[in-house]
């Protein structure tokens, strides 16, 4: 579509999460006054949460089926879906989908079967109690608890996962070890297709993972399967794409990084990439400083200013 259009029988949405063919929203129906999940577009590997025979794509928002609660945060992947749930005051994850990498943090690489139950309904990852945030790139999941701990599973080709390996992993592992910045609170999590950023509370950002269009943002194109600190301070926000991180100053600039085709990074330069963190300009070549939010597409970000 060229223009907004409403999304029909959902109002009071508090969350949203786009995938590469689904979108995720947790909201009230006209006729339910609770809040629950919905998903809608293509239900490919059952990715909505609803019958795959009923529904092979749905235009409309489906009710998620067998959430064992109130969920409080959904993300979406390419293929998969996770979400928070808590259930009796205790929040762990539930994921359903593709989990041909181990995506879904069930302990196994399964696929999903019209003859496997337990994969026709939301699951539960062992382990993931206490989880308040949580961010899924093509085919790798990765959940901050509030005790501040950092827990990531799925595919591991480009080190997403963070752990200083290369191998994959179906149940959630900690990422203490390896990342020098955990003594202190981390705010946000975002994900590209193979990668991962975090924002830190002293406004210092890490990455790792997947660096083929200089996304982790370490001024090369090599590989980081361990958090790398891309800036030391100043940043209040991040977002990110498929190859792409952007950062909004305290000073409401903008910095960004990765894939640069067409100029997307609005730094004026035309590189294809940039593997360290640019300035987005003006016209006249100046710093843009008006920022207030934005957001990250997989084509290009945006500005609220």
């Amino acid at each position: 579509r060229s223009e907004p259009v409403y999304v029909s029988n959902l109002e009071f949405v508090s969350k949203i999460a786009l995938g590469s063919e689904h979108t995720c929203a947790i909201g009230k129906s006209y006729d339910d006054e609770t809040q629950k999940l919905w998903c809608w577009g293509s239900n490919n590997y059952r990715k909505l949460g609803v019958d795959p025979f009923a529904y092979s794509s749905s235009p409309i928002p489906l009710k998620v089926q067998n959430i064992p609660g109130q969920t409080i945060e959904v993300a979406a992947g390419k293929e998969h879906t996770c979400a928070i749930v808590n259930n009796e005051g205790q929040n762990s994850v539930f994921c359903w989908g593709l989990n041909r990498e181990g995506q879904l943090g069930i302990g196994s690489t399964s696929e999903w079967d019209p003859m496997v139950g337990d994969l026709l309904v939301p699951t539960y990852v062992p382990g993931s109690e206490g989880a308040v945030k949580i961010a899924l790139g093509e085919a790798h999941t990765i959940i901050l608890k509030e005790s501040g701990e950092i827990q990531s599973w799925g595919t591991n080709t480009q080190g997403q996962l963070g752990n200083g390996a290369f191998f994959r992993r179906q149940l959630p592992i900690h990422l203490h070890s390896v990342f020098p910045g955990l003594d202190q609170q981390i705010e946000d999590i975002v994900m590209g297709d193979y990668f991962t950023c975090t924002l830190m509370e002293d406004g210092s950002v890490y990455c790792w993972g997947s660096n083929r269009y200089g996304q982790i943002g370490k001024g090369d194109l090599d590989y980081a399967p361990e958090p790398v600190k891309i800036i030391d301070s100043g940043v209040k926000a991040i977002t990110a794409s498929n190859e792409r991180v952007c950062s909004l100053l305290v000073t409401s600039e903008v910095k960004c990084w990765g894939l640069n085709y067409d100029n997307t990074l609005g730094t004026d330069n035309p590189l294809l990439y940039l593997s360290t963190p640019s300035y987005v300009l003006n016209e006249d070549g100046s710093r843009f400083s008006r920022a207030v939010s934005f957001a990250n597409s997989k084509s290009y970000p945006c500005v609220n200013s």
